[in-house]
Order: C-alpha cells, then sequence, then structure tokens
C-alpha cells in the first residue's frame, strides 16, 4: 500500500448527497411567525441635494412590538434627478451609494460604525468583485449601459437631463451586511447618510471627448429603507428577554472599516520617498488597503473611481490601454508596527503588489478574478495586505486573528522609497488613502450597547 493509500484509508467516509436520506441534517425555525416586508421612511426633509445644504438623511428603526430586523436585507431606495436642463448626469464608482461620504450606524443610542470617505471606499471594494457580479446588480442602480466609459464594463448609464431614476442598492458595512436579527424593540437602528460634499466627488465633471458636457447637478427624494422583519413566537422572544435579564449579552461579531487619507507634498517625480504615520490603534486588524489620487482629474474622473498608479504610461482618458515601464516599476513598499515588517522584504514590483492584493482578497485560487481589469497600472491601482495570522485563502476560517496595535501601542508606518512617476501625464501621487478593516464585536445588554474594537 502506498503512503497516500494508507493516509486515504484512516479518513472517515461521509455519506454523498444524492444517498443523504435522512433529515438529521436539516434545520426548522418553527419558531419563526412570519416574515415582513417592510418600509421605513427617513426624518426631516424629502429632498436632499448639495447645492441646497439639506446633506444628511436620517433613518430610525423601530418597533413597539417584538419584531426582528434582518440585517441582510436591508437596501436603501430613493430617487434621483438630474436637475441640469442640458447635460447628461453620470455617476461613478459603480455603486449608487457613492452618492455618500459618510455612513454612521446606531443601535440604541451607541455608535458602532462611522465610515468617512464612503463613496471610495465602496468604488474600491466594487473593483474588487467580479465583473459579472457588478453587472447583475446594474439593474437597481446606474451601470447597465454597454458604452466605452470605463474599461471595465459595464459603464454607467446617462440620467438625462431633467430625468428621475429610481435606485435600489445596498449599505456595505459590518452591522448591515451582517446575517443577525436585529429585535428592534428593545435596540431600534439609526442609519445617518452624508451626501459628498462636492457633487464632482461623484458626478463626472467632464468634458469627455467628443467634447460632451456633463451635469453635476442633482436632487436626491423618496428616500426609504427597505428590509425584512421577522415576528418570533412568545416562547423565543422570552427566552431572549431572559437571557438579557440574567446579564448575558447578545454579541455581535462585525468586520467594519477606519479610513484616512493623507496630503503629500513636496514628492520628488524620479526615485521620491515618503512615509505616514497612522496613529490609530486596532484590538484586531485584519487589512489595509493604500490607492492614490493626483492633484487633479477631470472628465470620467471622480474621487469615487480614480485610484491613479505613479507608473501611468498613458493618458488618464477612456481608451489608452497602460504602457508597461520597467523604470517606473522598480519602487519599494513596507508596513511596519514596532518591530514587525509587512512583507519582510519590500514589495519591489507592480506584479508583486498585485499578488498580495489577491492573497488579502483570497482570489489566489479562484477562476473569477476581481474586476480592477487591464487599469492596474495606470487608473485603478490598490495596495492591499493581509495582517491575519490565518490569511483569508480557503485555510483562514478562523476569527479574531487580526494583528494587535493596542497592547504594545504600535503606530503603522507606511513607507515607499524609489518611485518614479509618470509626471507628464499628471500621474505624481497628491493623496494617499488608507482603508483599514478591522473586527469589532457589538454587545447588545439590558442596560444598553457596549461597542469595543
Amino acid at each position: 500500500m502506498s503512503n497516500l493509500d494508507a493516509i486515504v484509508a484512516t479518513v472517515e467516509d461521509a455519506i454523498v448527497p444524492g444517498l443523504g436520506y435522512s433529515l438529521h441534517t436539516q434545520k426548522a425555525a418553527g419558531y419563526v411567525r412570519e416574515r415582513n416586508w417592510s418600509t421605513f421612511h427617513p426624518s426631516g426633509s424629502n429632498i436632499y441635494s448639495v447645492a441646497s445644504g439639506q446633506r444628511v438623511v436620517r433613518f430610525l428603526i423601530s418597533d413597539g412590538g417584538k419584531a426582528m430586523l434582518d440585517l441582510h436585507t436591508l437596501r436603501l431606495n430613493f430617487q434621483i434627478t438630474n436637475t441640469d436642463g442640458t447635460n447628461p448626469l453620470y455617476l461613478t464608482g459603480r455603486h449608487p451609494a457613492c452618492l455618500f461620504s459618510r455612513l454612521t450606524v446606531r443601535v440604541a443610542g451607541t455608535q458602532v460604525e462611522d465610515i468617512l470617505y464612503y463613496n471610495r471606499l465602496l468604488g474600491m471594494l466594487q473593483n474588487f468583485r467580479t465583473a459579472n457580479a457588478v453587472a447583475s446588480e446594474g439593474i437597481m442602480g446606474v451601470g447597465t449601459a454597454t458604452n466605452n466609459l470605463t474599461m471595465t464594463s459595464p459603464g454607467p448609464e446617462a440620467i438625462e437631463p431633467g430625468e428621475t431614476r429610481t435606485i435600489v442598492c445596498d449599505l456595505p458595512c459590518g452591522l448591515l451586511n451582517s446575517h443577525y436579527l436585529l429585535p428592534i424593540g428593545r435596540f431600534p437602528l439609526e442609519i445617518q447618510l452624508e451626501l459628498v460634499k462636492q457633487a464632482n466627488d461623484v458626478c463626472m465633471p467632464g468634458p469627455l471627448p467628443g467634447p460632451v458636457n456633463l451635469s453635476t447637478a442633482f436632487t436626491i427624494q423618496n428616500c426609504s429603507i427597505k428590509v425584512d422583519t421577522v415576528s418570533l413566537d412568545s416562547q423565543m422572544n422570552e427566552s431572549i428577554d431572559e437571557a438579557l435579564l440574567q446579564g448575558k449579552p447578545l454579541s455581535l461579531s462585525l468586520s467594519t472599516w477606519n479610513n484616512q487619507y493623507f496630503t503629500l507634498a513636496n514628492i520628488a517625480a524620479n526615485a521620491g520617498s515618503w512615509s505616514v504615520l497612522l496613529s490609530r490603534s486596532f484590538s484586531r486588524l485584519q487589512s489595509v488597503f493604500i490607492n492614490f489620487l493626483p492633484t487633479t482629474f477631470t472628465g470620467q474622473w471622480t474621487e469615487s473611481n480614480l485610484f491613479t498608479c505613479w507608473h501611468g504610461g498613458a493618458a488618464a482618458d477612456n481608451v489608452t490601454m497602460p504602457n508597461y515601464n520597467f523604470v517606473r516599476d522598480t519602487f519599494r513598499f513596507q508596513l511596519t508596527a514596532g518591530a514587525h515588517l509587512w512583507p519582510q522584504m519590500p514589495i519591489q514590483s507592480l506584479a508583486e503588489a498585485y499578488y498580495q492584493l489577491a492573497k488579502c482578497l483570497g482570489q489566489l485560487q479562484s477562476a473569477e478574478g476581481f474586476s480592477v481589469g487591464p487599469l492596474y497600472r495606470s487608473t485603478n491601482f490598490h495596495i492591499g495586505l493581509d495582517l491575519e495570522k490565518m490569511a483569508a485563502t480557503p485555510a483562514g476560517t478562523m476569527a479574531f486573528t487580526g494583528l494587535n496595535t493596542k497592547a504594545s501601542n504600535d503606530q503603522l508606518r507606511f513607507q515607499f522609497d524609489n518611485v518614479s512617476s509618470d509626471t507628464g501625464n499628471g500621474y505624481l501621487p497628491a493623496r494617499q488613502y488608507v482603508f483599514c478593516h478591522f473586527n469589532t464585536l457589538v454587545e447588545l445588554r439590558a442596560e444598553g450597547v457596549i461597542c469595543a474594537d
């Protein structure tokens, strides 16, 4: 018997699905009485715009009874109107929630998430999904066009002058994308969305080749939250109440975001070096993502969809492919926290940076890939580092293995060296964005809500 045969002989047999006639593996939920498709409306104004000053949309989702909010079904529903009577409006970021620069979530008055630069975060996350996934959800937003405005199709669909579009979208964050049922009678949910500070953070400023002038004037109205609420039987409700009264918390394990940006000044065009320090500490930091913006950008580019690489090599338009330039592909990057280094040897090429990004996203073994596309060397550049002890690969199924920077009070330091930028096409970095993905634990208690990060 070969060594492999000896090992296989010790493996426990399992019943193949087609022979699984027993019901012992099936799970029932007889304590669920009914599911309702519910709608919640915001407090305050019904019309919001960047120009009018009414920029914050607030929802308070509560119930006088024992309803449970099915969080993974929660969607934002609203209408957007292009108020420019002449020019079409194009939203960027490939996600309608890129209209908002900040998302705040509270449970029973306690803040559990506060995500800044939300529009740019969503634009980044859309690039990490497959092209098919992005395309399939376009019908709920403005992403079903087949024009060539982007090289990672589908392109954004125009909202014509005076036209109104109805949009339904999710709100990606830890709590609102979780599997939990939230008892909103005892723990009401508050969602606050803040519109971008200026319209061209999400609307293509134009002009496009042609030339085609574009609109940056819009209003949103008739906002609501669409979500399922579940009713449980009295015995299950009583068991939840009893657990709370006995001091047992309802624990929600989440992963959320802390986002910052740094202004880069006096960066040398050839062999430039810089570093930034992140003073925010984390108990369990899972991963970090880094991307850049240049000083100026026009046409189709906004804060929500432009992630420039100093490599450049081609004009930042919608038709020219980036050209490989070895001279600008010899940079060095490394993250340090105390005595620890990630990676131990600095990243020294775009190919290696892409490999680390794929590993961070758990895509090393995926045949689908993600929709960063062919523009990684020019307008779709991201660095991603997985800081968990068990990486985001098929083996990485363990929780709370991220980097602890609180215990040793370590500062995160991002060091870039030997960076040569394509200044002729405007790729010199001017802003560095750092997106930190970390674990947080929300405990629902009889006396209130505790959020530990």
